[in-house]
């Protein structure tokens, strides 16, 4: 394998454990996990606390899911393929993020 084929699953596998880490942590806390300064979340905003981080980790869980399986294709498939996949999970996955998150926000607010 290449220095630029190493590099590349160096990298995503660096974004699926960090995105890991934020799912897993999220899961833990007992406030509310904000996710971005849009949308206040409070304890008086959400109905089930608990239950509302654990979707919130679900989705940065899947997330990380993608960056890995991302990060395997290299060994599978050309570089072309590789750099395809990768720019969806980057690129394709911020708006599903934002629409599940929503989702989510509205099943557990008052």
């Amino acid at each position: 394998m290449e220095k630029t084929g190493i590099l590349f699953i160096a990298i995503c596998m660096g974004c699926a454990l960090l995105f890991l880490l934020m799912g897993l942590f999220s899961r833990r806390k007992q406030e509310p996990v904000q996710f971005c300064s849009a949308w206040e979340v409070t304890k008086k905003t959400i109905r089930d606390v608990p239950a509302y981080n654990k979707a919130y980790g679900r989705i940065w869980l899947w997330y990380a899911l993608a960056w890995f399986l991302a990060g395997l294709t290299p060994f599978i498939t050309s570089a072309p393929v590789s750099i395809i996949l990768i720019g969806a999970v980057c690129f394709g996955g911020i708006p599903v993020i934002i629409l599940c998150y929503r989702k989510m926000y509205k099943k557990y607010t008052r």
